[in-house]
């Protein structure tokens, strides 16, 4: 058989995509390595819906786009299906004054990129006492309309949904090569098979980079990045009533400081760091990775990643992180800074650890997700968050631009939440 997509990889921008794809009438097969969908990055994320006032409207324009435009969309979805949905809104705090000036772009930020004045509130000292006692901050913004919903769930749904609408889902079907004349190869239950398609999009995660190198992809490497957290005690979990954010402490690079969760399963966690790995599923290990590290991180050419490796301002952030990981207390004191009454006995275990997948090239890291196109092939690289927020969007650019290149030709309308205009913020290389 013959598909109009093929799909690699069933996490949530992929199994968005064969939803909105098999809502049209297009012939979706969905291609996963592991027996069920989300269960990497679309799993284990902090499972926010974000509102997009922290993301510069230039820089992160894609981004931010996508969160906005997505919003309605993900809430209706998951109404519509009983799903999860708490919407109990974040708190991110300027713990100093270099950081006070970031909260006032936000404010500025959130309209320009689609927000209403009523979803969010800027608060003094007075203020985040009123709403979060145990929390301490010079300023900080509430984000009102973020919401903690489970991706994984989400993901399963849209799977469902796409099945009973005709798409069809290989599990345990291991992608070993991809050609951008529309063909894909794997092992699926350790039998070579082939899948032929008017057009394949590449959404495998981590993985995604070396199938792009394999079709041509030149002058980037890839870097992966762990962030670990720890369980809090339900009696320190129920001080705070939503998530708490820090302003960054390192605003040149794509990462968060330590922060408070909570989990769609109810519990509080605080974390992450942004712990440099070897590979992309190093979900565990500590001292282990950090002397893999020595022999080779992550992907492509050293020659991409020695400007970043000589950046003293990066190798701080990386021992700092790397120490976070080692000693629970490092941890500890970070979130100290900005929450009180914690301490070290308070974290009773690990939490979901998660991996970043970041795309870097001789000037650095690259701030959002683009795609590369070979043929019929389109590699979808850095998608990291606000990824899941954004996935609706971002599978809707995807088929629009599969049809704008002829790739795609069924005519189709239905739950569209881009244009023509907004897929230009997306970059293509090919």
């Amino acid at each position: 058989m013959k598909y109009d997509v093929i799909i690699v990889g069933a996490g949530i921008l992929g199994s968005t995509i064969a939803y909105l794809a098999s809502e049209n009438g297009l012939k979706v097969a969905v291609l996963e390595k592991e027996e069920e969908a989300g269960l990497h990055s679309t799993y284990r994320n902090t499972g926010v819906v974000h509102r997009p006032f922290y993301l510069n409207p230039e820089s992160r324009k894609a981004s931010a786009l996508a969160a906005s435009r997505s919003y309605d969309f993900l809430k209706e979805f998951v109404n519509d299906n009983g799903l999860y949905w708490n919407q109990l809104g974040t708190l991110e705090v300027a713990t100093d004054s270099a950081s006070i000036k970031k909260i006032r772009d936000y404010e500025n930020w959130a309209i320009k990129n689609g927000m209403k004045e009523s979803e969010f509130q800027v608060l003094d000292k007075k203020d985040i006492c009123k709403i979060e006692p145990n929390v301490k901050g010079e300023l900080a913004f509430l984000s009102k309309t973020d919401t903690v919903v489970n991706f994984k769930q989400i993901s399963e749904k849209m799977i469902e949904t796409a099945r009973a609408k005709g798409a069809s889902i290989f599990y345990g079907c291991d992608t070993k090569k991809i050609s951008g004349e529309g063909v894909v190869s794997c092992l699926l239950n350790g039998t070579e098979k082939k899948f032929s398609g008017a057009s394949i999009v590449v959404v495998a995660g981590g993985e995604t980079f070396n199938f792009a190198v394999m079709n041509g992809l030149s002058g980037y490497a890839q870097l992966h990045f762990r962030g670990d957290y720890w369980k809090l005690s339900d009696v320190k979990g129920m001080l705070f009533k939503r998530n708490i954010y820090t302003v960054p402490r390192f605003p040149n690079f794509p990462f968060l400081d330590p922060h408070i969760i909570k989990r769609h399963t109810g519990g509080t966690e605080i974390g992450p760091n942004a712990f440099l790995v070897p590979g992309p599923y190093d979900y565990e290990g500590t001292v282990s990775k950090i002397l893999k590290n020595v022999l080779g991180t992550g992907e492509g050419p050293f020659s991409i990643k020695a400007k970043l490796f000589m950046n003293s301002e990066f190798m701080k952030m990386v021992f700092a992180d790397w120490k976070i990981s080692l000693f629970k207390s490092s941890m500890i004191r970070k979130v100290s800074e900005f929450a009180t009454g914690i301490t070290k006995d308070d974290a009773i275990g690990k939490g979901i650890s998660g991996i970043r997948h970041n795309i870097i090239n001789k000037q650095g890291f690259i701030s959002e997700p683009f795609f590369y196109v070979n043929g019929r092939t389109f590699f979808v690289l850095n998608y990291n968050s606000p990824g899941a927020t954004g996935s609706p969007w971002y599978a809707s650019v995807i088929l629009l631009l599969l049809l704008k290149k002829g790739i795609l030709d069924t005519a189709y309308s239905n739950l569209i939440l881009s244009n023509d205009n907004e897929i230009l913020s997306v970059k293509t290389i090919s």
